[in-house]
C-alpha cells in the first residue's frame, strides 16, 4: 500500500511538471504566432502607404477615417483602426474574393477567429522630420520635403491595454523635379 502511494506521490508530480512545461509551450507558441502575424499586418499596411504619393506643400490632409479616400502619405497621420480592416474598409481574413461582380467572403475554415482579430489594432503616425547628425532625424513643423512614417500593431486586452507586437519605420521623400 505505501509503495502505491509513494508511486502515485511520483507520478503526479511529474505529470504536474509535464503540464507546466506545456503550458510554457503553448504560451511561448501563441506569443510568437500573435507577433508573426502583426508583423505582416504592419508590413501590409506599410506597403499600401508606400503606393501613395507624396504631399505637395499646400496639400492639405483629406480627413475622415476611410482609407479609401487618402492619397498622400499626410492623410495616414493618426489613423488607427481596431480590428484591422483592409482599403475598403473590409475585416481582414474576411474579405475574400469578388466573383462576377459580387463578394464572396473568405471561406469559414480559412478565417481567423474573430475575438482574436478584434484584440488587433493598427495605428501610423506620420511626422515631418529633418536630418539633424548623421543618422539621426529630428521631427519638425516646417515643410522639409521629409517623413518619416511608423506603423503599429499591438494587441488590446480586455482592460484596453495595449502591448506593441511589431512597428515599422520608413522614410519618405519628396520626388526630384525633372527639369
Amino acid at each position: 500500500m505505501v509503495e502505491s502511494l509513494i508511486a502515485l506521490t511520483i507520478t503526479t508530480m511529474a505529470g504536474a511538471a509535464l503540464l507546466t512545461a506545456l503550458s510554457g509551450a503553448v504560451q511561448s507558441s501563441t506569443a510568437a504566432a500573435r507577433t508573426q502575424i502583426a508583423s505582416g499586418l504592419a508590413a501590409q499596411l506599410m506597403e499600401e502607404i508606400t503606393a501613395v504619393r507624396f504631399p505637395d506643400a499646400n496639400a492639405t490632409p483629406s480627413g475622415g477615417s476611410s482609407r479609401d479616400s487618402f492619397d498622400d502619405l499626410d492623410d495616414y497621420h493618426n489613423w488607427s483602426a481596431q480590428p484591422p480592416r483592409n482599403r475598403e474598409g473590409l475585416l481582414i481574413g474576411r474579405e475574400g474574393s469578388i466573383f462576377w461582380g459580387v463578394h464572396v467572403e473568405r471561406p469559414s475554415q480559412l478565417r481567423p477567429a474573430s475575438s482574436f482579430m478584434e484584440r488587433l489594432r493598427r495605428e501610423v503616425q506620420v511626422e515631418k522630420v529633418q536630418l539633424a547628425n548623421i543618422g539621426r532625424w529630428e521631427v519638425t513643423s516646417t515643410e522639409t520635403g521629409w517623413r518619416r512614417v511608423r506603423v503599429t500593431v499591438s494587441w488590446v486586452s480586455e482592460q484596453n491595454v495595449a502591448t506593441p507586437l511589431a512597428e515599422r519605420i520608413q522614410l519618405f521623400s519628396r520626388p526630384a523635379e525633372t527639369p
